[in-house]
């Protein structure tokens, strides 16, 4: 391997595909190198179908931006609440991922790739407990999983 050669998370063909992008990333330095990769690692495990069965990372992020609207958009969430809500949904994968639904070991697992972790966080009743940020998912929300755009059948007429 050549010494301007990036170290890539995937090989053969995607490999190919994204060196000169992350090449580029690389280069620019800052908080890019991680999120080329995780976005190369994102989109190739989720294009061979390996994302845990095909978008069950994809998936976790947009059912707890879900969440926390449902929620009311709170500045943290509780991950003994979040975990609650995600085995809750009957449509949703989450109660079938182990014996015991979503555990705090299985979702850390979903988000590591994002790097996204729980962390001590201090509620309005005064007590601290793991928890997440919706500033936390943020960026990958606005990467991986934006919001639906309304289609033109949606909105309304304007006059004529």
């Amino acid at each position: 391997m050549d010494a301007k050669e990036p170290k890539l998370p995937v090989e053969d063909r995607a490999a190919d595909t994204w060196e000169p992008l992350i090449s580029v990333a690389d280069l620019a330095g800052g908080k890019w190198p991680r999120i080329s990769r995780v976005a190369c690692k994102v989109m190739t495990d989720y294009e061979s179908g390996r994302d845990g069965d095909g978008g069950l990372k994809i998936r976790i992020l947009t059912d707890i931006r879900r969440i926390f609207a449902g929620e009311g958009n709170p500045p943290a969430l509780r991950t003994g609440r979040l975990l609650e809500l995600l085995n809750a949904d009957p449509e949703a994968p989450w109660s079938e991922h182990s014996p015991r639904g979503l555990t705090p070991r299985g979702l850390q697992i979903l988000l590591d790739d994002y790097g996204i972790h729980s962390a001590n966080r201090r509620f309005p009743d005064g007590n601290q407990a793991k928890g997440f940020t919706p500033t936390q998912f943020a960026d990958v929300w606005s990467r991986y999983c934006p919001p639906d755009k309304p289609t033109p059948e949606a909105q309304p007429a304007t006059g004529a």
